[in-house]
């Protein structure tokens, strides 16, 4: 499956070629397994987030060209633990951006998680 991606401000669309990878398949084009793009899609009262990896090769590579995007993981909820995720993020990205010292520490987890 192909997907067309816009990037914020006057770059250029890039041609994703999803691939959704197997569970039980590891090897060097999935590790680490660090994800640095996601795709969010509804349908009814579901969300869906397809949570992978579009490798460094393709990032690096001439501009123009289809990059992969290596599906690692679909989460698949309802809306209302959308919104709970988009609130939990919404926090943490409030608490780093308010300089609360390095990435981990104990000041920036909820009180749920200290």
């Amino acid at each position: 499956m192909s997907d067309e991606l816009t990037r914020q401000g006057s770059q250029p669309s890039i041609n994703l070629d999803k691939k959704i990878v197997p569970f039980e398949q590891e090897g060097p084009e999935e590790e680490p397994l660090f994800a640095n793009h996601f795709q969010v899609a509804y349908h009814g009262d579901v969300a869906y987030i397809d949570v992978g990896v579009i490798p460094l090769d393709d990032i690096m590579g001439p501009r123009g060209s289809t990059v992969r995007f290596v599906v690692l993981n679909r989460l698949v909820m309802g809306l209302s633990a959308l919104r709970s995720l988009r609130d939990q993020i919404t926090s943490v990205i409030a608490n780093l951006g308010e300089g609360n010292g390095a990435p981990g520490g104990d000041e920036n987890k909820t009180e749920a998680h200290k």
